[in-house]
């Protein structure tokens, strides 16, 4: 057999093993929570997605945020669960999350 049926077997091949696999792997990322890190590594500061409003604690999503500037806005590409779906999710300090509920309830 020539060289570029092997090539074009192995491809066919490798399409079909992931093809059986990929289900498996969804489903393993689904179930799968992500890891909590101590909150000594972001302490009081927040993960929301600018879509949905899921909010978390930047710590349980994998930040990392030490003596940073509170003031400043930052946002980051991320994986929204609720949204399911690649978002921008804005890293906020509790200070600026508090003011930005309450702006909401006297609305």
């Amino acid at each position: 057999m020539p060289l570029w049926a092997w090539i074009i077997l192995a491809f066919v091949a490798g399409l079909a093993v992931a093809g059986l696999a990929w289900p498996r792997v969804r489903a393993l990322l689904d179930t799968t929570p992500p890891p909590d890190l101590p909150e000594e590594l972001a302490p009081g500061w927040y993960a929301c997605c600018s879509r949905c409003g899921r909010t978390r604690t930047l710590a349980s999503v994998g930040g990392v945020r030490l003596g940073a500037n509170r003031s400043a806005a930052k946002a980051t590409l991320g994986w929204c669960r609720g949204c399911r779906g690649l978002r921008f999710i804005r890293i906020v300090h509790q200070d600026r999350l508090a003011v930005r509920g309450k702006a909401a309830a006297g609305r």
